[in-house]
């Protein structure tokens, strides 16, 4: 699939089929046993990230497609032939195929693997005579990119078309809690036939994020006739109602007949602004659409193939989970472990439903999270039923399962996980001595380095008639430098309001301090310079709605505000000046650093507050300026709302930048800890995280971070390589 604009969205249609199945049992066929996987330990790929590929297909044996793979003609009882799946890079360590079986003559199975490896114990495909059965399968790939496939019994069509790919570039994932995008049933009517949608995933995929793929599940019922679904995305934007949009792909996601209940995870390639459009081919249906997770260049999780290894199955006594689950049942079950590192934020599973006395669904989330609205597999009474699911690692490394109605049994088979490697680089505590705050103790709220041997910072007291101080750091210790503004009267401080201020220097004999000071019920701004001998103060007024303060290379330092004067120190004295361009963007953006290479080559990094879904949330955004106007470029993938990054983000946080493609943010995790991330100018990725919370700030390959509460704390980072 190629990209579109600036948003591509990719959905992985996981289990698609378009008969109901009247067997009763997994496997090959009717009454056939799910095979045991306990046994294969195949070796893991490496992690790798998501390319999208069409879909294009690979193999019809209805008719030859291509020179590489002219395989015509049904594939026979036990019969196995070798895929080239051609365009992937030589590099690629798994594929991810749509797979759909038709025209069976009896009940079968199929199965997909590396062509170097040996036939697996377990079945991507399962059906009974004359149905056509579709799912979505990740593979690995074999010497020279062939996949092998296998036939169980009878004879049988397959057609396979290639999705996208696994390897060492492309995009990571961003797991997130499932969230319904689209629910045909809340709406005035269903999806008619011929009739095509649009529909987005904002709810889930942040403003600015680039996506290249919204993992979904897709839910079909209650329709009238035969009929297909297919997801796809063009280059229009706005098609106005009822305009016909072409070209409509050839290759469907989902096919049911009439009556029936379909579910199947998706990839759907998606056009700008990040949607794609859905369309019914015949008869009526309602469409629910349920959002798990998007790929993009800012994801950070990466995939490792792995399995396939069953993790339960209730039908067995010695299983982790046994005896079928009843109706309302919850259960969760072990995936951490073995191959499967502690740190894995989700797994890819195969989940079969079987033996079920009745139509329902099962729920799949992470343990410890709240039981999402949504569903992961449906079935009806008496039938099996798979489907692919990624779900997040919860507590302890459990993920949980709930059957809504009747009694079933789950079978559940590994096939990958993903995880955020933390390449760490190094902290070293540099906390000032407690005696420097005093008896009362107190807190670094605000630093700026020129160099990792000079950086100044604010310390706070708390309490009333408590002075605070700026402080210095020389590389091996602190020193108390007093503070530049004085109180009229002496007695009449109002901390900790006193001295919230940015803080910037620009070399290491010219820092500023943005101060406000609380007197009389009324805020004044004082700007205060320091020579490294002495401070410079100048009074701005009442003027509460200052937003930040730089300095520069060459000794200037600029007061920024949003529509009056700039105040700027000019080398010798603190001057007006017309407004600065660029100014910092001001809707909703503030704690955010500013950090130019050139005049027109700046970069914002600031907390943001959005509503989304009637949901108050915070993020940090990047904007660019080019000299003409300021542009989203990045969004940290979190909220505190729903965090993306495994924990709820408790403190909002504040990001520091020694160049435009160099900043680090430490964000306090809910319950204790951090998690911290690096800005390389196209994503953010995890690094060791920070032994505190606070304001950051870099030079190159090398950032401080100041905190503490009740006894000042700080901390420095050395970037890994350098």
């Amino acid at each position: 699939m190629q990209r579109i604009g600036r948003v591509v969205l990719v959905v992985m249609v996981l289990a698609t089929s378009l008969v109901v199945g009247v067997g009763t049992g997994v496997g090959a066929g009717a009454g056939a046993e799910v095979p045991d996987t306990q046994a294969v330990d195949r070796t893991a790929a490496a992690a790798s990230r998501y390319t999208p590929a069409g879909p294009v297909r690979l193999l019809d044996t209805r008719k030859a497609v291509g020179p590489a793979n002219p395989l015509t003609g049904a594939f026979g009882p036990g019969q196995v032939r070798e895929l080239v799946v051609a365009g992937v890079p030589a590099d690629a360590t798994a594929v991810v195929l749509n797979v759909t079986a038709t025209g069976g003559t009896a009940a079968s199975d199929l199965r997909l693997w590396p062509a170097d490896a040996a036939v697996p114990p377990t079945s991507n495909l399962n059906w009974v005579a004359g149905e056509t059965v579709a799912n979505l399968v990740t593979v690995g790939l074999g010497a020279g990119g062939i996949v092998a496939i296998r036939n169980q019994s009878g004879n049988a069509h397959v057609i396979v078309d290639l999705q996208g790919w696994w390897g060492p570039s492309g995009d990571g994932y961003t797991p997130v809690a499932s969230e319904r995008i689209l629910d045909s049933r809340k709406m005035p009517a269903p999806l008619g036939p011929a009739e095509t949608w649009f529909t987005g995933a904002d709810q889930i995929v942040p403003g600015g994020v680039e996506a290249s793929a919204v993992v979904v599940n897709v839910t079909v019922t209650g329709g009238t006739a035969t009929s297909d679904l297919r997801l796809w995305s063009t280059d229009e934007v706005g098609v106005p109602i009822g305009q016909p949009v072409t070209p409509i792909p050839t290759v469907s996601n989902l096919n049911w007949v009439a009556g029936e209940t379909r579910a199947n995870l998706a990839i759907v390639p998606a056009g700008p602004g990040g949607g794609f459009f859905v369309r019914n081919a015949a008869g009526t249906v309602h469409v629910i659409i349920d959002a798990v997770g998007y790929l993009s260049p800012d994801g950070e999780h990466v995939f490792t193939v792995d399995g396939p290894r069953r993790l339960f199955d209730t039908r067995k006594p010695a299983s982790p989970l046994t005896g079928a689950f009843g109706p309302g049942q919850e259960r969760s079950v072990t995936v951490v472990g073995g191959s499967v590192p502690a740190d894995a934020t989700a797994v890819v599973l195969n989940v079969t439903a079987t033996e079920g006395t009745a139509p329902s669904h099962v729920t799949a989330w992470p343990t410890g999270a709240t039981v999402p609205p949504t569903s992961a597999l449906n079935w009806p009474a008496g039938a099996t039923r798979p489907n692919l699911v990624i779900v997040p690692v919860g507590d302890d490394g459990r993920v949980s399962f709930r059957n809504h109605t009747g009694s079933v049994h789950l079978v559940a088979d590994l096939v990958g996980w993903f995880r955020a490697p933390v390449d760490p680089g190094q902290w070293v505590d540099v906390s000032p001595p407690a005696e420097l705050a005093g008896a009362g103790g107190g807190e670094l709220r605000r630093v700026s380095c020129t160099a990792r041997t000079q950086c100044l910072a604010t310390l706070h007291r708390p309490g009333l008639l408590v002075a605070p101080s700026m402080v210095a750091w020389n590389g091996e210790t602190w020193t108390d430098l007093g503070f530049p503004v004085e109180p009229s009267p002496p007695t009449e401080w109002y901390t900790p309001y006193i001295g919230h201020a940015e803080v910037s220097c620009g070399t290491p004999t010219s820092c500023a301090v943005l101060v406000f000071v609380e007197l009389d019920d009324e805020t004044l701004g004082h700007a205060a310079h320091w020579d490294g001998t002495a401070w410079e103060v100048v009074a701005l007024g009442d003027q509460a709605d200052e937003l930040s303060i730089t300095c520069g290379p060459d000794g200037t330092c600029r007061v920024i505000g949003r529509s009056w004067e700039d105040t700027v120190w000019n080398g010798d004295e603190w001057v007006s000046a017309p407004p600065s361009a660029p100014q910092p963007p001001s809707s909703g953006l503030f704690d955010g650093p500013v950090v130019c290479a050139a005049a027109a080559d700046c970069l914002a990094v600031g907390s943001q507050g959005i509503v989304s879904s009637e949901t108050y949330r915070e993020r940090v955004v990047q904007r660019v300026w080019d000299g003409t106007a300021w542009t989203e470029v990045g969004v940290l993938p979190f909220d505190r709302a729903t965090s993306t990054l495994s924990a709820r983000i408790d403190l909002l946080p504040v990001a520091g930048c020694a160049a435009v493609d160099e900043c680090l943010v430490v964000l306090a995790i809910d319950g204790g800890g951090t998690r911290t991330l690096r800005w390389d100018g196209t994503r953010w990725s995890p690094v060791a995280p920070a032994p505190l919370h606070g304001d950051t700030s870099c030079v190159e390959g090398w950032c401080m971070v100041v905190g503490g509460e009740t006894t000042p704390a700080a901390a420095t980072f050395t970037w890994p390589g350098t």
